[in-house]
């Protein structure tokens, strides 16, 4: 896949589908796209999703991937781990570090309560439902917050993704495969080169 340009705002890089993975296993007429800025001391992430059903219960650093949840993983330096950062349709977040799926260790709530979001679901608990749902989120991911100390001219590795464990129709999107046969999205190794404009 080409590599990911990210611009300083105002600019923003084009609107990037995310295609349906596992779908003979978990059929959806789910819809997710995101884009990505920088201003040097933070990435700007939004998403626009059209979910084929909703639900939001966790709370910050509980399970996440089973509302309806949208994700970036990023690598800041090859090899030496990313970190994955997931929000729920209300907002709700977990981000941890690690180099793979098991051994990760959750970020402390202070470094959690950095990333700003704003989503148009924020508000209480959403029951699971099959209803289509339309929702949009907005993140400012400091720099510090995956231990980088600027972005202007650097590079990262990253994939960004949308699911929902335990919605009426479970699905799994992302920018790029990660070419297992099942839902994974613990591989870095499908990470997707991304820089970030000076």
């Amino acid at each position: 896949m080409t590599p990911v340009r990210i611009p300083r705002l105002p600019g923003h890089t084009p609107w990037m589908e995310l295609a349906p993975r596992w779908a003979d296993q978990h059929p959806t007429s789910a819809k997710a796209k995101f884009r990505l800025a920088h201003d040097g001391g933070g990435i700007v992430a939004e998403w626009r999703i059209e979910d084929d059903g909703i639900r939001g219960v966790e709370d910050n650093g509980g399970r996440t991937w089973e509302d309806s949840c949208a994700e970036i993983f990023i690598e800041p330096e090859p090899g030496k781990g990313y970190y994955n950062i997931e929000c729920t349709c209300r907002g709700k977040l977990l981000m941890a570090f690690g180099t793979g799926r098991h051994g990760r260790a959750a970020l402390d709530p202070a470094t959690v309560e950095s990333v700003k979001r704003m989503t148009n679901l924020d508000g209480g608990e959403i029951p699971v439902s099959g209803n289509p749902t339309e929702w949009t989120l907005l993140m400012k991911i400091p720099a510090a917050a995956i231990g980088m100390d600027s972005l202007g001219g650097k590079a990262v590795r990253l994939n960004a993704y949308k699911c929902g464990d335990k919605l009426p129709r479970p699905h799994f999107l992302s920018l790029a495969p990660t070419g297992t046969e099942t839902p994974d999205y613990h591989r870095p190794e499908s990470f997707v080169a991304a820089e970030f404009e000076p």
